[in-house]
């Protein structure tokens, strides 16, 4: 896929060229896939909402080399796994991004071939590298932090009722998105989700 962005007035945005290129095989139930996008010559708005020392940037190439591994690996268990290299050193942009998902997800149809009942469980990993926010004077404290965290999920469906719970960071990485905004530890989250219809 190609796509351009040309500004329809006198601003200080670029005409952008950006492109996607993705080929994948099957490898019994699975899906092996890679590819490349990349954006040329953009125009990167400082997140001014967490700080307005953030300074805009004007890019130039930003490319991405990235592979993915998806499906069933036997029976109910599955495996979804995305990583993604950009170009180093590119402000407000990890130069590596990972995230790699083990599954569970069942209807259990042998004893329920209604489909009246499912479970989904899952241990997520995700990594990502350090990234750089500049603003006017560098210091060491413009860089997120570089972090790794595993969470689990645990969804059970009774006919139109979910019942979810999500445990993150179950290993309490203390670790930042932005630069002096910490991400929360240990958090518990669950709930019940409920489809009506007529």
């Amino acid at each position: 896929s190609v796509g351009r962005n040309s500004p329809t007035r006198t601003t200080d945005r670029p005409t952008t060229l950006a492109y996607r290129g993705e080929a994948g095989v099957q490898v019994g139930r699975l899906w092996v896939t890679g590819g490349v996008m990349a954006i040329v010559t953009t125009h990167v708005p400082a997140p001014v909402v967490y700080d307005t020392a953030y300074r805009p940037f004007a890019a130039g190439r930003r490319t991405g080399i990235f592979a993915t591994l998806r499906g069933p690996i036997y029976k109910a268990v599955g495996l979804d796994v995305g990583a993604t290299k950009w170009t180093a050193d590119q402000p407000y942009l990890p130069e590596i991004q990972l995230r790699s998902e083990l599954y569970l997800n069942t209807s259990w149809l042998s004893r329920f071939p209604k489909g009246n009942f499912n479970i989904l469980a899952s241990v997520a990993y995700e990594y990502r590298s350090s990234v750089w926010f500049p603003r006017e004077n560098a210091t060491p404290a413009d860089f997120s932090s570089q972090y790794q965290i595993i969470s689990t999920l645990l969804e059970l469906r009774l006919y139109d009722a979910s019942l979810s719970w999500q445990y993150r960071n179950v290993t309490g990485e203390i670790y930042s998105v932005v630069p002096g905004f910490q991400m929360p530890r240990l958090t518990n989250y669950y709930g019940v989700r409920w489809n009506f219809f007529n």
